[in-house]
């Protein structure tokens, strides 16, 4: 078997065993909540409204994490065809950001995160604004989950012809020698036995930024936070809106021979 195979074969067994282990982290909390509920309701005495609130409530948070983990893994399929396409649009980036934020607002209180914006007025850009909107809450997840208890911080403003967000958190950090790989497929800074996730996150972030004519960069040490900073050019790309990224990692949708 040649190496190349070897690697192709490596790619999809990885691809495979922690997309199915994502996946199933989800589902087995889901499936006792509803098994739960529906004790209740079959129960004859009285439920208690305030438990079964707890339990939809948890039951709807494990149901948005799967479909954040279909949504990256459908990304993750784009991407490697080369399908990712852009829809552009002019849109109000820093009312987009407050919209964002504002949808975020309970899970901020509950990690105990106080958001701090700093937006300049006016911020009109010609994006994919659901696109864009993927990288806020990306960045935004991140920070709730690696600083919690910690201030967040979004900032927004013009420089030239560039936009430029920078979110930052006061988190656990980032080491020096993990801050390029971060970006890439699978790479994770953090052991998976504590924090979950595919390691897809960031890298998908960095693609939509690249059919954007975008960059993505981090400034962190360890135990001192970090600053994700994502600096697009205002007027969006100069290819048209369905430019496609062509990945040049297709391994991942590939099949060895038989």
């Amino acid at each position: 078997m040649s190496e190349e195979l070897q690697a192709v074969i490596k790619i999809r067994d990885e691809f495979l065993s922690i997309s199915s282990h994502e996946l199933k982290t989800p589902l087995t909390p889901l499936k006792l909540q509803i098994q739960q509920i529906l004790r209740m309701l079959s129960q004859s005495t009285a439920w208690d409204p305030e438990r079964m609130q707890r339990l939809l409530n948890t039951s709807n948070r494990q149901i948005s994490r799967l479909s954040k983990l279909i949504e990256e893994l459908l990304d993750i399929s784009r991407i490697s065809r080369g399908q990712l396409q852009l829809e552009l649009d002019r849109f109000s980036l820093s009312e987009l950001i407050e919209d964002v934020t504002q949808r975020f607002g309970r899970q901020l209180e509950e990690a105990g995160c106080e958001l701090q914006l700093e937006l300049e007025t006016d911020l009109i850009v010609n994006w994919d604004v659901f696109r864009i909107e993927q990288i806020i809450v990306n960045l935004l997840t991140n920070a709730i989950k690696y600083a919690a208890g910690k201030p967040v911080r979004i900032e927004a403003k013009r420089n030239g012809d560039f936009v430029s967000v920078v979110i930052r958190d006061r988190g656990i950090g980032i080491a020096q020698g993990d801050q390029n790989r971060i970006f890439k497929r699978f790479e994770r800074a953090v052991s998976q036995d504590h924090f979950g996730g595919m390691g897809l996150g960031l890298y998908i972030v960095s693609q939509i930024l690249q059919l954007h004519g975008g960059t993505i960069s981090v400034e962190s040490e360890l135990g001192q936070g970090a600053a994700f900073r994502v600096e697009i050019p205002a007027n969006g790309p100069q290819a048209a809106s369905t430019s496609v990224i062509q990945a040049p990692d297709s391994a991942l949708c590939a099949s060895p021979p038989n």
